[in-house]
């Protein structure tokens, strides 16, 4: 695959929870190994879009394609073995299992989990000291650490990232976004929702904002800045959370 290959389109997708339509006509292509920031204000619908592509929630009308593959009707478990993984906001780990049997359970399937586990130690050093540890007592950005070494365990096609940095001090956010980083080099493509306008547009190749469940704006982070984003297309309310927003201290 070259670098303007798409390895995600979605084509006038609706989405609904009961009779309640969270997404609209959504168009979204993703290049393979681009990272692609998804922003808007709180139920926008950005966590469903996510859960879409992942198949967690099957959309009412539209299309999906997978490395240009019909999925619109796959289940998550196919999606996953096919290159989608999702690191969902909450973290999405299993809090009563120790670090090591979590790292086990990422892995996939015929792998050594002797061997195999060593790639998520690799990318956060500070787990191979917790690997007895159950997950539920580690710090909040160990367990974000965790969530995101499923990535590098699972060496997929896309990432779809949800509020990786929601909670989280700075100097933890920017080991997150070293470990994006590091995906990102070595060709995996991320779709990374955000709450920090600054870092997604300082990451981001491309730029996508949901408002009502429609796109509202798209395109290249380049061409357009922080406060623009924040006044013209995330509204007054978001403006109030994110502007000049680094994270707790």
């Amino acid at each position: 695959m070259g670098v303007d290959t798409e390895v995600v389109r979605l084509s006038e997708v609706e989405a609904a929870y009961g009779r309640t339509t969270v997404l609209r006509d959504i168009d979204l292509t993703i290049r393979q190994g681009s990272v692609v920031g998804l922003l808007g204000a709180n139920g926008a619908g950005k966590t469903t879009l996510l859960r879409v592509v992942a198949g967690l929630l099957r959309p009412r009308a539209g299309q999906i394609l997978l490395d240009g593959q019909d999925v619109t009707t796959t289940a998550p478990h196919l999606r996953n073995r096919a290159g989608v993984c999702l690191i969902p906001e909450g973290r999405g780990i299993f809090r009563s299992l120790t670090v090591r049997e979590n790292l086990v359970l990422f892995l996939p399937r015929h792998a050594s989990p002797r061997d195999d586990i060593e790639a998520g130690v690799e990318a956060f050093p500070i787990l191979g000291k917790r690997l007895s540890q159950t997950a539920g007592s580690l710090s909040g950005g160990e367990q974000q650490m965790l969530a995101v070494a499923k990535a590098f365990l699972t060496r997929p096609k896309v990432v779809l990232a949800d509020e990786l940095s929601l909670g989280l001090a700075p100097k933890i956010i920017d080991e997150i976004y070293a470990s994006l980083r590091t995906l990102r080099d070595e060709g995996i493509t991320l779709l990374i929702v955000e709450q920090y306008v600054h870092r997604i547009l300082e990451f981001a190749d491309d730029i996508n904002v949901l408002s009502r469940g429609r796109v509202s704006w798209s395109g290249a982070a380049s061409e357009i800045d922080e406060e623009s984003l924040l006044t013209k297309y995330l509204g007054d309310q978001e403006v109030e959370v994110l502007s000049g927003a680094r994270g707790p201290e």
